[in-house]
């Protein structure tokens, strides 16, 4: 577990959101803006006045993303469900669990600690015993701090994206050190799902005056922010959905097509780790037959296993380009689009876990090859990395 954990945890990957490591980094930048202060006896005195940010006053605890403390320094890791002795079934129709791991020292994590599994059915005994989140006793903080839990637990992958947009939909306000992702990315992302949500929307509201473009404009940006139901359930009932499910199919929607862009994006490392396996795999060692034996059949396991997630990755985003293309480019059937807005939500889930078991592998391999030089790795870091591997699915 120790070189598993330095392996996620070195590197972002959608399986993890370490809130740990955030949570350190806020609490020290508020401890040396503190300790800057002026009028601090042991804080230099600055060579000029400069402009900036009104600072907090002193004392006042930094923004954390949790009330209770504990949770603020914990791991949140997405795992497949399998059965092991200690582990919990899913919920119904997923096939992921999220474990919570509360390291025992929070400056070095991979030494030890305690998890939770999402799915105890004594979840809250659980996390009043290590985080003190009490029901009876903190009301307020138990509401907020499960909120959050839902939403890190419903969610297939931790991608920084969804996790923003996650949070920004359901107006939670979320310090930013917490959902930080590059601008240029989120804007690539937004135009990207806007591109097609207008292409909905011109269909929707065709013709070229001015009444029109700002109607389909305002669709648009109802589609990306999801928060005036009442508008988009009239949408929903034109699809001949229920309206009830609006909120649910319509962000599984965009959940779908962000997907389509994370894995337009994904394609050119893949192609990466499978010259590896097949070119630079072999151990640099000496090692016994029966060893080298067990390594090709590692080898062949996880080709095999990659292949079975780019296929169903492939098959939903394939679907999906038809549905969409027939009704809203080539004018043709709306039938096939309305299929799969029904079945949104379980596509959405389908398809964050076989990318994030795709991008987690090439994460593993980036971390457990990259110090060795031309990533030729000795039979026994071999084996471990293939170990690793297996693991993720």
């Amino acid at each position: 577990m120790d070189q598993y954990l330095k392996f996620i945890l070195s590197a972002g990957s959608s399986r993890t959101f370490n809130c740990c490591a955030i949570s350190n980094a806020v609490v020290e930048a508020a401890a040396a803006a503190a300790e800057a202060k002026p009028g601090n006896a042991s804080a230099p005195a600055p060579a000029a006045a400069q402009p900036g940010p009104a600072q907090p006053p002193a004392g006042t605890a930094p923004a954390l993303l949790f009330q209770s403390r504990s949770l603020n320094f914990s791991i949140f890791i997405k795992e497949p469900a399998k059965n092991k002795p200690g582990t919990f079934a899913p919920a119904a129709g997923k096939t992921l669990r999220t474990r919570i791991y509360f390291p025992y020292n929070r400056d070095r994590p991979t030494e030890g600690g305690v998890s939770i599994d999402s799915r105890d059915p004594r979840l809250d005994d659980a996390l009043k015993n290590v985080t003190g989140l009490d029901k009876k006793e903190r009301p307020e903080s138990y509401e907020h701090d499960k909120r959050i839990l839902r939403i890190l637990d419903d969610l297939p992958s931790l991608d920084p994206f969804l996790l923003k947009d996650r949070f920004r939909q359901a107006a939670m306000e979320v310090p930013a050190p917490y959902l930080h992702i590059q601008p240029g990315e989120w804007d690539a992302i937004r135009a990207f799902v806007h591109e097609q949500f207008m292409i909905v929307a011109k269909v929707i509201f065709p013709g070229e005056d001015a009444q029109m473009a700002e109607k389909s404009e305002q669709l648009t940006q109802q589609l990306w922010d999801l928060r005036d139901l009442e508008h988009l359930q009239a949408l929903t009932k034109v699809f001949g959905l229920d309206p009830k499910r609006t909120e649910e199919i319509f962000y599984s929607w965009k959940g779908v097509i962000y997907y389509d862009y994370d894995y337009d994006r994904l394609k050119p490392r893949i192609s990466a780790l499978f010259t590896w396996f097949d070119q630079g795999s072999a151990p640099k060692d000496f090692c016994k037959p029966e060893v080298e034996k067990e390594l090709n059949r590692r080898r062949t396991a996880i080709k095999n296993l990659i292949k079975a997630a780019i296929a169903e990755t492939e098959k939903h985003l394939s679907n999906y380009h038809r549905c969409f293309d027939l009704f809203f480019r080539e004018r043709k059937t709306a039938a096939d689009f309305v299929a799969f807005l029904q079945s949104a939500p379980r596509n959405f889930y389908s398809l964050g876990e076989s990318i994030s078991k795709l991008s987690h592998s090439i994460v593993l391999w980036d971390r457990g090859t990259q110090n060795f030089t031309g990533r030729l790795l000795p039979s026994d870091n071999l084996l471990e990395l293939f170990g690793f591997i297996e693991d993720i699915f």
